[in-house]
C-alpha cells in the first residue's frame, strides 16, 4: 500500500523513472538520510576515492524475500559497475557516502546522481534525478499549488524525460515536465484530486513539499499516508533530495556484498557424461544443467550458490564449492545431492 502512494506522490512532484533495479519502497529498516551530499563537503582525488573504492570490492546482490537474488553493483580495481557498465562522472566522497553526478547509460538524455552509503555487509543506493530548465511556455493541464515566497528566483519549466516503448521498437525519449514555477513564485504541478498539499516551503535551496493521501483498503478501512518530499535548486536545473513516508526515508534500495569472481574465471566441465558445465566471467557465472543455463549468482569464500527460477515464487538453489587450488568444482543436485566434480579446462 505505501508503495502505491510513494509512486503517486514521485510521479506528481517529480519524473517515476524506469530502472530495472528491484527497489521496495515499503520500511527497509534504514531511516539514515538518503540526501545529496552538501557542496564543500567530501573529496573529488581519484585516487583517495579509488582506494576506497578498493577496500571495497565485491559484487553487490539484492535479496527476495524467496530467496533468490539478483546481483545488480560491482566495485573492482578501484571502479564501479551497474549491470556490467562502469560508471563514471563527477564524484565526490565523504566519511563512507560516495555521491557520483552522471548520465543514465540506459536512457542517455538523463542525468542523475547516484549516492552509495557503504557499510560492511554491503551498500544502500539512492537515485536522485536531474531536471534540465527551460522557459515556462504554458501551466495548461497544471494545477496550481501554491505560491511560495522567495521560489520566483528559480522559475522555470523543468523536465526530464520518459523512454517509452511502442511496437517492439527500442525505447523513445519523450520529454516530460515535472513541475513550473512562474515568475511570481507560484508552483505548478500535474496532481491527482485525491492527493491533498498539507505544506510548501522553501528553505535555502531547497523546496519542501509535504502531502497526504487517505487510501481505500480491506473490511472498509482506510489509510492515511503522510509524504515529504524535497527538491534542491541549482542554477539551471533541479535535484530530487528525500522523499518520506510516514516519517521514514524511502527510495534506498539495499545490496549485500559477495566476493568477486575473479581467481575463478574459467570453464569447468563434468567428465561423468552429464554435460554440466560451469562458466565463470568477471561479471557472471553460468551453469548449464541439460542445455539450460542459470546465471543469478554469489559466491561466499569458496562456494557459489546459484538461483534458478522455478515457477512464481519458487527458486532451486545450485550449490558449487570450488578446491582451494581453484583446479576443481563439486556441483550438488538440490533433488538427489548426487555430488558431480567439475575440472577446470587447462588447469
Amino acid at each position: 500500500m505505501i508503495k502505491k502512494v510513494l509512486l503517486i506522490a514521485a510521479f506528481i512532484i517529480f519524473a517515476v523513472s524506469c530502472s530495472k533495479a528491484p527497489t521496495d519502497p515499503t520500511n527497509n529498516g534504514n531511516t539514515g538520510d538518503s540526501g545529496i551530499i552538501d557542496e564543500g563537503s567530501g573529496t573529488s582525488d581519484p585516487t583517495a576515492i579509488s582506494d576506497f573504492l578498493k577496500n571495497h570490492s565485491g559484487r553487490y546482490y539484492y535479496q527476495y524475500d524467496d530467496g533468490s537474488f539478483y546481483v545488480r553493483e560491482k566495485i573492482e580495481n578501484g571502479k564501479i559497475y551497474e549491470e556490467g557498465v562502469e560508471i563514471t562522472g563527477n564524484m565526490i566522497l565523504l566519511d563512507n557516502k560516495l555521491q557520483i553526478e552522471t548520465v543514465k547509460y540506459y536512457e542517455p538524455l538523463n542525468k542523475v546522481i547516484y549516492l552509495y552509503t557503504f557499510n560492511n555487509n554491503g551498500i544502500s543506493k539512492s537515485t536522485k534525478n536531474i531536471y534540465e530548465k527551460e522557459p515556462v511556455s504554458s501551466t495548461t493541464g497544471y494545477k496550481q499549488l501554491a505560491k511560495v515566497n522567495g521560489l520566483e528566483k528559480y522559475a522555470g519549466a523543468y523536465y526530464n524525460y520518459y523512454y517509452k516503448s511502442s511496437g517492439g521498437l527500442p525505447p523513445q525519449p519523450e520529454k516530460n515536465i515535472n513541475i513550473i514555477i512562474d515568475n511570481n513564485g507560484y508552483i505548478y504541478a500535474q496532481i491527482s484530486e485525491q492527493i491533498q498539499i498539507n505544506n510548501i516551503t522553501l528553505n535555502g535551496d531547497t523546496l519542501v513539499i509535504k502531502m497526504s493521501q487517505v487510501v481505500p483498503g480491506g473490511n472498509g478501512q482506510s489509510y492515511t499516508y503522510n509524504v515529504e518530499q524535497s527538491m534542491i535548486f541549482k542554477n539551471n536545473y533541479a535535484i530530487d533530495n528525500n522523499i518520506k513516508v510516514n516519517g521514514e526515508y524511502q527510495g534506498l534500495d539495499e545490496y549485500n556484498k559477495s566476493d568477486l569472481l575473479t581467481s575463478y574465471i574459467g570453464d569447468y566441465n563434468s567428465t561423468d557424461g552429464s554435460g554440466i558445465t560451469l562458466m565463470v566471467k568477471s561479471n557472471k557465472p553460468t551453469l548449464i544443467i541439460n542445455s539450460i543455463g542459470y546465471s543469478d549468482g554469489i559466491l561466499l569464500g569458496n562456494t557459489l550458490t546459484i538461483s534458478a527460477y522455478i515457477s512464481s515464487n519458487n527458486y532451486k538453489k545450485y550449490v558449487i564449492v570450488f578446491s582451494d587450488d581453484k583446479k576443481t568444482a563439486t556441483y550438488t543436485d538440490p533433488d538427489t545431492q548426487k555430488k558431480v566434480t567439475l575440472t577446470k579446462q587447462g588447469a
